[in-house]
């Protein structure tokens, strides 16, 4: 059972910027219904932040976490220096590091997407793209998530700023 035509044509295309129309929890439970055991145990342990690489994780699942083990990286060496005084440090991110802290985060995310809808080539309905899938729902989410005027009083709050 390594096709699911049924379980990605009935998922709705995520786009970033857009508001989910599926939280990854609900997709979480229809996949349950139609994927087998072993393939279940995978989805359900599919983190956006994740960067250890498990045995039986799928060929895209491994890249991802690889990349983002390397965008970790990249931004503690890209802190470090800043926090050092040193100008740079990380060339690639100097452009995605730019702006206020929400521009930032938003453009992490969409390094993250891009490298997502990078790794779908060649995966239509195999257990790689539901795990593609499940990744664009959780960052989709954590975008939805963001808000500028919530965001605004929780780092006044935490700076002692007045807004």
């Amino acid at each position: 059972m390594d096709e699911y035509y049924y379980l990605v044509a009935q998922v709705p295309t995520p786009v970033l910027g857009v508001q989910p129309v599926l939280e990854p929890d609900e997709f979480l439970l229809e996949a349950c219904k139609w994927t087998s055991r072993a393939h279940w145990r995978v989805l359900r342990r599919v983190d956006m932040g994740e960067t250890v690489p498990m045995a039986d994780d799928p060929g895209p699942l491994r890249s991802y976490k690889e990349a983002e083990s390397a965008l970790q990286d990249s931004l503690v060496r890209w802190r470090r220096a800043r926090l050092a005084g040193e100008a740079g440090g990380v060339q690639d991110l100097e452009a995605v590091l730019r702006g206020t802290p929400l521009e930032v985060e938003m453009n992490l995310l969409e390094l993250r997407w891009n490298r997502v809808e990078d790794l779908e080539v060649g995966h239509h309905f195999d257990i790689g793209r539901l795990v593609l899938l499940l990744l664009k729902l959780q960052l989709g989410q954590r975008l939805a998530r963001f808000d500028q005027v919530d965001g605004l009083a929780r780092f006044a709050s935490l700076c002692e700023v007045e807004v």
